[in-house]
């Protein structure tokens, strides 16, 4: 073959070589490898309105490790990411970047409250029924950011006028009206303000309170005290008491001993029957008879008895008047036997005057004088340093064959404490029927909620808690915080520093401007019987206590306080746990521009602490005790029409104490 004809052929062998190659590795098929990645923002939606400056910005990515949020950086994770941004208040616009790729949105941030403003109520208004049924409730809002969304009372929405004022009237309920307004914006921010009103029928706070409580003893109470009377009975009481008693001339008594007694008292129509029977009497002593020379010796008494018919009369001292209105001596001459002489007669009319002045007089003297004590109707309230007393008066003492009545009164000091704004007067609230009490104790005491409510008034209106605490008043109080400076600033703002030394006490000043108002909770199976106390406008203020010069308030808090006081009843005691409630708002803040919602939130958790700085601070006592005679299985009841009726029953005993023998004199 010619070499121009080989040179042909390996140039069509070369390119179709070439043609196969090229053939094999192009498949229209499959196209040329690419990456896709995406980038969106999930919230906040567009023009959605925010209530905080630090909002949550979360999205989804694809194909990108790592996103950046307008400067700040957060990992993506399967697929999700997140990143906690701030912002400034109004329209804002939050950009997300990563892998090349970007995406925005545009919302707005509004965290500031509403403004809020009331005029009217002021803080403590008192208002008589007799003068109106309602309050005006007026004042303005404003939201410059997204604007006011609603403004309501309770929760009652009001109309707003176009300038954000309004004014609403108000229908009150007798007692404490909570009267809350609330402002809403579009971002669901609230600010809400309080005022206390109370309202109902007034009275002076200094009047007397009649029918403030009732006590009631019963037949079978009479029985128990005819128990406690008994026991403390002995031959070393009554030989005691005739050692001062005014004894006859021709008598005088050097030891007395009886083997039993027996004492009954029963009440009767006006009055009260005592029954004594003496076993085993043994009279020695000196006796002159006829005008003769005393003689040494004794009389002896198989059995005596003496039969005393009493009407008891209180006095404006709170003390009683027992007067004997018949007696009677049962005694059979052949029961006597003595050395001194033996016409039985002669000794009969001994004996009888004997028995006038040890027995007679003394159970007189027993019940009047030593075991009731005028003092026990006088109960003292002591609160850090402070005290009231509060004095029960005995208005009418009943006496029937079902049992004794005594209605008391209650009185209080005239005059207010200097640091007590004094309001226009008292709350008289009228109580509905009784409904009657199941108590069944033989010792009863009945009250009322109107009693209570002017009891507490009373209490309020005596300054005892308004005053100034810190320092050593606080050291049992377990405080969530150091109350220093220094603690105050850590909690509420780092500023506050600045005002005082380190270390510079906090003092907490205690204004309650509106006396408490009491509730009656019968009990359920859920609950115990419980007493509610409402307070409104209790002002708490936070003090620096400076080293060198005159205290200096911080902030003022403007409380609204539900106290329940449940009472726990076993069979020895009575026992009172308390619970507290509190909400409110920042009254007033003279130095720095606090943060309202962190400083309430402190005061109510302080407020908290109640139960155990009253526990550590407040005694009640009275002037005088009941030693001879312990009191126990108390029983409760809330009744009435209206739940406004309050009865306690309870059980009477003798002390285990008068068991024991006491001397002469004692």
């Amino acid at each position: 073959m010619p070499l121009s004809s080989l040179r042909l052929v390996a140039f069509l062998a070369l390119l179709g070589a070439l043609s196969t190659t090229s053939l094999a590795c192009s498949d229209p098929a499959e196209p040329a490898e690419t990456t896709q990645r995406s980038l969106t923002i999930t919230s906040p939606a567009p023009a959605e309105i925010v209530s905080k400056s630090r909002v949550r910005v979360t999205g989804t990515a694809e194909n990108i490790d790592q996103v950046e949020v307008n400067g700040t950086s957060a990992d993506v994770t399967d697929g999700q990411w997140e990143a906690l941004v701030s912002f400034a208040e109004g329209e804002v616009t939050a950009t997300v970047t990563g892998g090349g790729e970007q995406s925005s949105v545009d919302f707005i941030v509004d965290s500031l409250p509403p403004e809020l403003s009331l005029t009217s109520p002021e803080r403590a208004t008192v208002l008589d029924a007799e003068v109106t049924t309602s309050v005006s409730v007026t004042g303005s809002a404003a939201d410059p950011g997204t604007g006011l969304f609603l403004v309501k009372i309770g929760e009652q929405i009001i109309d707003v006028e176009d300038d954000g004022s309004f004014t609403y009237e108000l229908s009150l309920t007798p007692g404490l009206n909570h009267v809350a307004v609330t402002a809403i914006d579009r971002a669901g921010n609230e600010t809400t303000t309080r005022r206390g009103v109370h309202f109902g029928p007034l009275v002076s706070p200094a009047e007397r309170i009649d029918d403030a409580l009732r006590a009631e003893i019963t037949r079978e109470g009479f029985e128990r005290i005819s128990e406690v009377i008994e026991a403390f009975v002995t031959p070393e009481r009554i030989m005691a008491f005739v050692a001062n008693a005014e004894l006859p001339q021709n008598l005088e008594i050097h030891d007395i001993t009886f083997e039993s007694i027996d004492l009954a008292l029963s009440p009767q129509e006006g009055f009260i029957a005592i029954d004594l029977t003496l076993n085993g009497l043994a009279l020695e002593g000196s006796f002159a008879i006829d005008g003769n020379d005393p003689i040494e010796g004794y009389i002896n008494i198989a059995t005596v008895g003496v039969y005393l018919e009493v009407e008891l009369e209180p006095r404006e001292d709170n003390s009683l008047e027992l007067r004997i209105r018949d007696s009677e001596l049962t005694l059979d001459n052949e029961d006597i036997t003595s050395n001194l002489f033996g016409d039985s007669d002669t000794l009969r009319n001994l004996v009888g005057n004997i028995l006038q002045v040890t027995f007679t007089e003394f159970i007189g003297d027993l019940i009047v004088d030593q075991l009731y004590d005028p003092g026990i109707l006088t109960q003292r309230f002591e609160f850090l340093g402070r005290a009231v007393e509060l004095t029960l008066g005995i208005q009418q003492l009943l006496v029937t064959p079902q049992g004794m009545t005594l209605e008391l009164t209650m009185i209080f000091p005239e005059l207010a404490h200097p640091d007590v704004v004094d309001v226009a007067g008292a709350l008289q609230r009228a109580l509905g029927e009784t409904g009657g009490a199941s108590v069944s104790s033989p010792v009863r005491m009945h009250t009322n909620r109107s009693a209570l409510d002017r009891a507490l008034h009373g209490v309020w209106r005596s300054g005892l808690f308004h005053q100034v605490i810190g320092g050593d008043s606080l050291d049992a109080v377990a405080l969530p915080f150091e109350l220093t400076v220094d603690g105050l600033a850590g909690l509420l703002d780092q500023r506050i520093r600045d005002l005082a030394e380190p270390g510079t006490p906090v003092g907490l000043g205690l204004r309650p401007l509106l006396p408490p108002v009491a509730g009656l909770s019968p009990a359920t199976e859920a609950n115990n019987t419980a007493i509610n106390v409402g307070m409104g406008d209790f002002l708490i203020d936070i003090y620096l206590l400076h080293a060198d010069r005159e205290r200096e308030l911080v902030l003022t808090v403007a409380l609204f306080l539900d106290v329940n006081v449940a009472l726990d009843v076993d069979t020895e005691e009575l026992r009172f746990d308390l619970d507290v409630q509190a909400e409110g708002d920042l009254a007033d803040s003279p130095v720095l521009d606090l943060e309202p919602k962190r400083v309430v939130n402190l005061i109510t958790d302080l407020i908290e602490l109640v139960p155990t700085l009253a526990a550590n601070n407040l005694s009640v006592g009275g002037a005088a005790e009941l030693e001879w005679a312990r009191i126990g299985d108390p029983q409760l009841e809330v009744h009435g029409e209206r739940d406004d009726r309050l009865s306690v029953g309870l059980n009477l005993e003798a002390a285990e104490t008068l068991d024991v023998p006491v001397d002469a004199g004692e």
